[in-house]
């Protein structure tokens, strides 16, 4: 896609074998450069909605897309090998040296909703704006949208036995944030 050539795929349907036919003209139109982005998200959130063992709730419009940042964070935290995503500037209890958080949430996207939890490693940075940035994200727990996040994270962290815990209200998006 990122050449702006394409196939169509047609696959897992138990009557026919798979096939792929090139498309002869050049794609055009409206968020052709964002087609891989765009496909990575959609791929990530199938893989995540499996993990979870929730099926696909159904058609949406390229709209939803852009206003899904939760279901992107999910997809950056659970599937991603390596996340552009990071977290920042939470104190640390004022210690240098890593910590370990757990991030628990809810998100939903094309009418499926799920709760995850994921184990957050931090680094301390001599930044004196940003003390603690996130270095590695472990996932832990996937399932169908819970009713009681709070308890949710609660069990989370007993089970996994990480303490400290990062309530999502607590935390901001914020796309225009520094880069290293």
């Amino acid at each position: 896609m990122a050449s702006r050539q394409a196939e169509l795929s047609i696959s897992e349907n138990s009557r026919i074998p798979p096939i792929a036919l090139p498309l002869g003209d050049v794609l055009s139109g409206p968020y052709v450069d964002q087609l891989p982005a765009i496909s990575k998200f959609l791929d990530g959130w199938q893989t995540v909605l499996s993990m979870a063992g929730v099926g696909s709730g159904g058609s949406f419009n390229f709209d939803e897309i852009w206003e899904a940042d939760e279901a992107q964070v999910a997809v950056e935290v659970l599937v991603n090998p390596k996340p552009v995503m990071r977290l920042e500037n939470f104190d640390g209890d004022g210690r240098p040296g890593p910590i370990e958080a757990l991030l628990f949430r809810s998100c939903s996207f094309g009418h499926a909703s799920l709760t995850y939890c994921a184990k957050i490693g931090f680094e301390y940075t001599n930044d004196p704006i940003w003390r603690y940035r996130s270095k590695s994200y472990e996932p832990l727990d996937v399932r169908a949208k819970v009713e009681d996040l709070e308890e949710y994270g609660f069990e989370q962290g007993e089970g996994s036995g990480v303490a400290l815990l990062l309530h999502p209200q607590s935390l901001k998006m914020d796309r225009q944030s520094s880069s290293d």
